[in-house]
This record gives structure tokens, sequence and C-alpha cells, in this order.
């Protein structure tokens, strides 16, 4: 290699390596995690839930424990009868830290019905992600849930993770998606799926992938998780987890479904940690 190309290869790289430092450290003026709940088919929002806002109790960043008395109270108010035991969100912005760099939102919750049926969204969103730009990269969904006296086919929940290049809270248009996980008692989904009812208990777990996206930042993360219950009259209770988690590469397989197990089991663990 000549004297000239070597000296145009070191700026090439000294430039990279700066603008990679500069991504790493660099903090957008928006970076906000919310969580919110809306119902019916017409999607009302109920309650939307800031970090360090009002109705979130957990007073550490990047970390929501939703204030249930405040949730259900305006559940009861637009007419819903589903009522939360518990719900939060958490993430590991500005997720640069371990030996892949990844993005990751947490969220889980602990949900009763009176058997009223209707339908209800939750929703986890984060912006102002700058994880470096090492493409492709991969986005990933690993919900999990225990349905308590669930019914198929008409009761059912489902989760799908978007990838917003246009960097939008709680935004979808143009986004990359993963492949929707849809539960509902008996139902294999990809390798696992869902248990069959076993004493009115059905439990599940998958995970879904979207490799290969081609995009710069920064950019947001969003979870949406829809919950459709028929009116039987019957009690009942789901229990979920969900890790959405942005690769800034492409993990091998068997890493990346060790990793969306343990970040869906970690959401567990936060649940439990902040009731």
């Amino acid at each position: 290699m000549s004297a000239i190309k070597q000296g145009s290869l070191k700026h090439v790289v000294a430039a990279t390596a700066a603008a990679a430092l500069f991504g790493l450290i660099a903090m957008p003026a928006q970076a906000i995690l919310e969580w919110e709940v809306t119902v019916g088919a017409a999607h009302t929002v109920v309650l939307v839930v800031a970090d360090g806002g009002v109705n979130d109790i957990n007073p550490l960043p990047n970390a929501i424990t939703v204030n249930i008395v405040a949730l259900n109270a305006a559940l009861l108010a637009a007419g819903s009868e589903y009522v939360f035991v518990s719900a939060g969100a958490s993430s590991n912005f500005p997720g640069i830290s371990g030996p892949i760099q990844l993005a990751a939102i947490n969220t889980s919750a602990l949900i009763n019905n009176t058997g009223s049926g209707g339908q209800l969204d939750i929703e986890a969103t984060q912006d102002g992600w700058l994880i470096p730009t090492a493409n492709p990269r991969t986005l990933t969904n690993a919900p999990a849930a225990t349905l308590t006296l669930l019914t198929a086919p008409g009761d059912n929940m489902d989760s799908t993770a978007f990838n917003n290049p246009n960097n939008g809270l709680f935004n979808t248009t143009g986004a990359f998606f993963t492949p929707t996980s849809l539960f509902t008692p008996g139902n294999q989904v990809g390798a696992v799926g869902c248990t069959a009812n076993v004493g009115g208990v059905s439990s599940c777990n998958d995970l879904t992938t979207r490799p290969g996206m081609v995009e710069g930042n920064p950019y947001s993360i969003t979870q949406i998780m829809n919950f459709n219950l028929t009116n039987s009259g019957i009690p009942k209770t789901i229990q979920f987890t969900d890790a959405s988690t942005k690769f800034a590469n492409i993990p091998e397989p068997a890493s990346l479904l060790l990793l969306g197990t343990g970040l869906a089991a970690l959401g567990f663990g936060r649940r439990r940690k902040n009731p």
C-alpha cells in the first residue's frame, strides 16, 4: 500500500473513531421514556405516564412504576373494567454499555378483568437512541405472559416492537417492526408459543426478530401490546412482561435467543421488585 493510501486510511479511521465516540457520548435534547394505556376500538388514551412525571412513583431515571390508584381511577372513568395490580417500564438508555451495543425497553404488568370483555392497549416508547451506526442491525421482541381463564379464540394478547428512524414517541409511521407475537391459549407461536389451558392457566413466550435494518441515528423504540377479551362474565387475569431490544449488529442466533430470554426474565424481576 502506498504512503498516500496509508495516510488517507489513517485519516478515515481517525474520523470514523471520532464520529463513533461522539455518537456514544452525545446526548440528544429529547430522550423520554413514556408509558400509556388506551381502551376500546377507538384507542382512547386513558393515562400517559412519563419518566419522572406525576404518575411515576419510581424515582430512578429510565424506570417507570405506574401509580396504580390513578390508573384504575382513569380506567373506571373511561368505563373500562380492566383493573391493574401493577405496571411499569424501564430501559437501559443510552444503551452504550456491554460488549454488544444495544438498546432495551422492558415492560410488565399484572391486570385483572371482571369478564366484561373489551380492548386494552399498552404502549411503551423512548426516543433519542444513539447506538453507533454499525449496520445492519436487528430488532427483537420477546414477550412472555401468563393468561388465567382466557378462552380461545375470542381472548388474545399480541405484541409488536417498532424501531422508528424518524425518532418519534409512540410513532410507528415508517418504522421497522418485528413479526407480531399472538398469544391465545393453546396457540403455538413460533417455536414456543402458548401452552394449553390447564386448570384455567396458560403460559406463553415468544421471540421474534427483524434482522437486516440499515438506518442512522437517532431513533425511537416503541412496544405495542394489545389485549382483547370476550364478554364472558368470568374473571380473568393477564400477567405479562415484554423486552424489545435493538442491536447495533446481528449476534449469532443462539446468543440472540439467550439474550431475549434473559431480558424477558428481567422484566418479571422488575415487576416483582416494583409492585
